[in-house]
């Protein structure tokens, strides 16, 4: 009897392991597989995106630093650009010529990106966790203060190097599944894509070749030769940009470094190594103090099925490495400025590390008031933006924003109106500032543009127009015409200063802009 006992009791056993493993298989191919509820998350990302964008074009037109440089780089197509990779400025580019060149197409295009970097990174987690549990993990990427803030407030070239990081890691985590021809390609590409939208990609690429290295799954499939495919696709993407790098000297790493004020960090200074260190890992160390604050060291931790947690290894190598090369970087180099921006390829990954073996399950208290403080965020930072952006007297802020173009643009024409210069198509804008020269022209459609800094001699040597108009900004260079503009163009006479007060605003100091004709 105790035979048939025990006989029954461990055919019982056989069977709860057997529909246990079925239930995880099914989870599991759930978890891989995009269905129409997936969509509908692609619907919350368009509603997030779609809500910045309307309230940045309604506090606005004036374009901010980013935005006005890509105006002026999206009116031709290049191999290379002056201050950053090509990707971005193709992008909007494309986009101008749907769309025309404008304010609204520039805005399209940076948060059509930005909702490629966000479902990009639920689909890497959708291939682990529920939809639930994914959007869950997608909301934390709020708690960063680059992604949440920044991304929204002014940056272009890394949100882009973001989403490229980030569909990256999605098409590597299908690779280490179904190592696929189709997938080394697009391997590849999205490498080759990455590097021409910011050079600091290569630090990301750097940590996932480390990060795949570091575990027996990741080295099955880096070197496979199927890696060679990966290879010629990078090359192909890659190699014109370079062929124009070399024809000018390298100038984008050049300008690169420059901003990063390398060399002039003093590895003395430990005050001033805390403070780089501190400033450029603030978004990290608020999302561990989250962390910390809502599980402590409670978090429910689970065994996820084998296959899964190999290829989750890779997220706990990437957030790692990524998080440690750029130290050593700003050891070698030496850079006296290292932002929070640099690391924007690598945040990603720690959301995904923390929650790696979690078992997520969102009927406890502490993953509902997670979920709902990623929604806080996401309301408060748009409130916040709402307030800065319609009431600046009130913020105490004034903004690039604010700047009002419009305004003295239309002193500008008429101005030159009562000069005789009545078809504004046909003059010559001449700044030294992008950011002028870009949101003047823009008021000025037909009208052309040169900036005096970066070489005189071009200048002089292409402005065809007969009326060229030269602008400076008077809190910055006073009021009379710039020693360098005087003795570039010595005919020119003062025109009276462009006054308007700034968008929204009746307290500040009106903007004043020099004006100064050359015929």
């Amino acid at each position: 009897m105790q035979l048939k006992l025990y006989s029954k009791g461990g055919h019982l056993c056989h069977m709860q392991d057997n529909d246990k493993k079925r239930r995880n298989v099914a989870e599991t191919n759930d978890n891989e597989c995009v269905g129409y509820q997936d969509f509908a998350v692609a619907a919350i990302f368009v509603l997030y995106c779609c809500l910045y964008a309307f309230l940045r074009l309604s506090v606005s037109s004036t374009m901010e630093l980013d935005e006005a440089e890509q105006f002026l780089n999206g009116s031709f197509f290049s191999l290379g650009y002056a201050q950053q990779p090509p990707l971005y400025s193709w992008l909007v580019y494309g986009m101008t010529k749907l769309f025309g060149l404008n304010i609204q197409a520039i805005i399209a295009t940076k948060y059509t990106i930005m909702f490629f970097f966000y479902f990009s990174f639920y689909l890497i987690a959708r291939s682990f966790w529920n939809i639930r549990a994914s959007l869950l993990i997608t909301g934390t990427l709020l708690l960063f203060p680059t992604y949440a803030y920044e991304f929204n407030r002014d940056l272009s070239h890394s949100i882009l190097v973001a989403a490229m990081a980030s569909i990256t890691c999605y098409i590597f985590v299908r690779l280490l599944r179904r190592q696929g021809t189709l997938d080394y390609l697009l391997l590849g590409a999205s490498i080759g894509l990455g590097f021409l939208s910011k050079y600091n990609f290569a630090f990301f690429l750097l940590a996932l070749i480390l990060a795949a290295a570091s575990f027996h799954e990741g080295r099955r499939s880096l070197f496979n030769k199927k890696i060679f495919l990966s290879l010629a696709s990078f090359v192909l993407i890659v190699s014109p940009h370079v062929m124009w790098l070399h024809q000018n000297y390298y100038l984008t790493f050049r300008h690169a470094l420059t901003k990063a004020d390398a060399g002039a960090l003093d590895l003395s200074s430990a005050r001033q190594i805390l403070h780089i260190i501190v400033s450029a890992y603030t978004g990290v160390l608020a999302f561990l103090a989250v962390c910390l604050i809502f599980f402590g060291f409670s978090i429910p931790w689970r065994n996820v099925l084998h296959h899964s947690r190999l290829r989750l290894h890779l997220f706990h190598y990437l957030s790692f490495y990524g998080l440690t090369i750029p130290l050593i970087i700003i050891t070698v180099l030496k850079t006296g400025r290292f932002s929070e921006r640099w690391l924007v390829p690598f945040l990603f990954s720690l959301p995904l590390a923390v929650f790696s073996e979690a078992n997520i399950q969102l009927s406890n208290r502490r993953f509902r008031l997670l979920g709902y403080l990623c929604i806080f965020i996401a309301v408060a930072i748009l409130a916040a933006r709402s307030f800065i952006g319609f009431f600046p007297d009130l913020s105490g802020k004034v903004e690039r924003i604010h700047t009002p173009f419009r305004y003295v643009s239309q002193q500008l024409s008429q101005e030159l109106a009562e000069r005789g210069i009545d078809d504004l198509r046909n003059i010559t804008i001449i700044t030294d500032n992008e950011f002028l020269a870009a949101n003047i022209v823009a008021c000025f459609p037909g009208a052309k543009s040169f900036l005096l800094s970066h070489d005189h001699r071009i200048v002089k040597s292409t402005l065809g127009s007969k009326a060229k108009v030269l602008l400076w900004d008077t809190a910055k260079q006073g009021n009379d015409i710039p020693e360098e503009y005087a003795r570039e163009f010595p005919s020119a006479l003062s025109l009276r200063p462009l006054r308007a007060y700034f968008l929204h605003s009746s307290n500040f100091p009106p903007f004043v802009l020099g004006a100064a004709l050359v015929q």
